[in-house]
């Protein structure tokens, strides 16, 4: 199944490939960046402010209620944020920054919900600069037509075009009459207007036999782009062993991601075996001149839906499955929200190998003021998982009471931790507007709470279903 996912990048950078280093031997391999960037540096020297900045396709927000909080909720200061959508305040290490986001809201009558969504940060550090960034690509889509040559060696394949900003398949076979094959293809958001594009030939039953290459390739609105000369070679394989499959009963999917400096070319996957070494093969056009391989590897158990990336590697790939996971959720326990503490927790299985760096949660509320008004708001928040719990701060009431009573429906939305190298400091910053991190070399290991799992009936009409990469959410948090 072909299949596109993310092209963002962790924390330091917006755009293109970063990662960060860690030295613990007991965490996840060094992960150094094509960008050239570095884990944060040490600690700022004393008085260095915390900085949040707030901004959307429209540019800064201003006026946003933002919180900072010590450790035990003490107010560091409660202000909002100026012309560049920012605000700061000099705190102690470990406290809370909360930005209150109100919601659009649209024309459906006098007793339609106030929405807002709040925004949290535990565990911050003197010098941190956090970010939202609610900006999104939205450009318009560029046609191109491309003429490209049968290959005589697979006459009746079918042609696909993939690349970084846009894709192409045929709708039937070409037939052997035929010496060329027109395709059109629509091309969004491509950098600088230029695309790495790979060109495939598939079989009747979606197999690989053949491909091409062809990097930055300008894209001109209306344009027609000749291939015909191009000659196609042969593709490449890539076998999978998972040893020490601990639920050999659950498929392990594994998904190869192709990828330039510009972004995800191609991506396809296949389903592991069933056995306790989970093993498979599959076909993917040849690699590209500079371009690299992204494994993903993804397994639902119980109550716990298990991701593992491994970054820059290739030829066959084997890896000891037990070795690169986080611990799971504990099926037998439901996290609970305790309105009375504040407190989020939850409880994993034994340890493994491999530590948590990062916990991220997502709960709801909703709460009637009276007759005529009702206030509706989801609050995430991400920190440290030094323990199986998430501590909401009481933040101030001075845009509403957002400290989730017993008497309000409320409940908890998402439940994610994290290895990552460079731990929660590599990307506390980015971490409310990142998918998963993309490195150029490294391990990532993530797990998220299936809620369809474990709160049996209970069926939520926003659960986060898709993971589009135009609309960011808290990368733990996204729904597969």
């Amino acid at each position: 199944m072909h299949r596109s996912l993310w092209v963002v990048a962790l924390g330091l950078v917006v755009t293109g490939w970063a990662g960060c280093g860690d030295d613990s031997n007991r965490r996840i391999a060094d992960a150094p960046s094509v960008n050239g960037d570095v884990a944060p540096l040490d600690s700022p020297p004393p008085g260095t402010p915390v900085t949040v900045t707030v901004s959307d396709n429209l540019g800064p927000t201003a006026s946003l209620a933002a919180y900072f909080q010590n450790v035990d909720s003490s107010i560091v200061s409660s202000t909002l944020t100026d012309t560049a959508g920012s605000a700061s305040a000099v705190m102690a290490a470990g406290g809370y920054v909360t930005v209150v986001v109100p919601q659009t809201q649209l024309a459906l009558g006098g007793n339609a919900p106030l929405q807002y969504t709040l925004y949290t940060w535990a565990g911050v550090k003197p010098g941190d600069h956090l970010v939202i960034d609610h900006s999104y690509l939205n450009g318009q889509p560029k046609n191109v037509q491309f003429t490209l040559p049968i290959d005589l060696q697979h006459v009746l394949s079918n042609y696909h075009i993939a690349s970084n900003c846009g894709s192409a398949d045929t709708a039937t076979a070409a037939g052997s009459s035929q010496s060329t094959v027109v395709l059109a293809a629509s091309f969004s958001n491509c950098p600088n207007d230029t695309a790495d594009v790979i060109v495939y030939a598939t079989s009747s039953n979606n197999t690989i036999v053949s491909s091409f290459s062809v990097l930055a390739q300008p894209i001109v609105d209306q344009g027609m782009v000749d291939y015909t000369a191009k000659t196609y070679g042969a593709p490449t394989s890539r076998s999978f062993e998972l040893d020490n499959n601990d639920t050999p009963n659950q498929t392990i999917y594994a998904i190869d991601h192709l990828a330039t400096a510009r972004g995800q070319l191609y991506a396809n996957q296949i389903n592991l075996s069933l056995e306790a070494t989970a093993i498979g093969t599959q076909i993917l056009p040849a690699l590209p001149t500079g371009s690299f391989e992204a494994v993903e590897l993804d397994q639902h158990v119980d109550v716990t839906s298990r991701t593992f990336f491994e970054f820059g590697t290739t030829g066959d790939y084997t890896r000891d499955w037990s070795a690169v996971r986080i611990p799971d959720f504990d099926s037998t326990t439901a996290p609970d929200l305790d309105t009375g503490t504040h407190a989020l927790t939850w409880v994993n299985t034994a340890a493994t190998s491999v530590a948590p760096d990062v916990s991220t949660a997502s709960v709801y509320a909703n709460r009637t003021l009276d007759a005529t008004t009702s206030i509706s708001f989801t609050w995430f928040i991400a920190g440290p998982a030094t323990t199986p719990s998430l501590i909401y701060p009481t933040v101030p009431t001075s845009v509403q009471d957002f400290n989730i009573k017993q008497d309000d429906v409320h409940g908890i939305d998402g439940l994610g931790q994290l290895a990552v190298p460079g731990g929660y400091d590599a990307l506390r910053a980015t971490i409310f507007h990142t998918s998963y991190p993309t490195l150029a070399t490294g391990k990532v290991s993530a797990i998220s709470y299936d809620y369809f799992q474990g709160f049996v009936g209970r069926v939520r009409a926003h659960v986060r279903a898709a993971v589009d990469p135009q609309v960011r959410r808290p990368f733990l948090l996204l729904r597969k």
